[in-house]
């Protein structure tokens, strides 16, 4: 699958993100509910991963730095300034994400989706309100994913609980 032998690994926590401006590869593990989005430009050496736990940030939390990153909607608009900043618009970018998984089981009755199901709803729908294109996607189940991104070749590494892997 994926040699990890000679590579450095950004390691991405919980409702935080990171950016890798060179070669060293992205990682986020104990994705359960909650999403790992990668937006990378294809053409420049950037890219950040998030690890996302929550769908909306409150609008009272909305100026709270260290909170915006736990949430799609304000993680995935800061994001998107990190690279204006850097002068590339959302249009040239590409996203890829993993995870959304239901981890517990719901009752029949109950009307709510799932929070993992929320989460991937809500990063599709801030990714398409910025115009950044999903190029792929492994959503949904009920296995945790550890996920890996190679800004060299674009692929996004997962490895879900109990060893199934695959590349996007």
């Amino acid at each position: 699958m994926h040699n990890s032998t000679a590579q450095l690994y950004i390691r991405v926590g919980m409702s935080d993100w990171k950016v890798s401006a060179e070669k060293e590869l992205l990682r986020t593990s104990g994705l359960g509910s909650c999403i790992g989005v990668v937006i990378y430009s294809p053409v420049k050496p950037l890219a950040v991963m998030a690890h996302i736990l929550l769908p909306d940030c409150p609008e009272d939390q909305w100026e709270n730095k260290q909170l915006r990153t736990k949430f799609a909607d304000t993680s995935i608009e800061d994001i998107v300034y990190f690279f204006r900043q850097h002068h590339i618009s959302s249009r040239k970018l590409a996203a890829k994400m993993a995870g959304g998984a239901q981890m517990f089981a719901m009752s029949p009755v109950k009307e709510n989706k799932s929070i993992g199901l929320r989460n991937a709803e809500a990063v599709k729908e801030a990714l398409q309100h910025y115009s950044v294109p999903l190029l792929a996607a492994d959503t949904g189940g009920d296995k945790g994913r550890t996920i890996t991104f190679d800004p060299g070749s674009s692929n996004l590494y997962i490895r879900k609980a109990y060893g199934e892997e695959k590349v996007i």
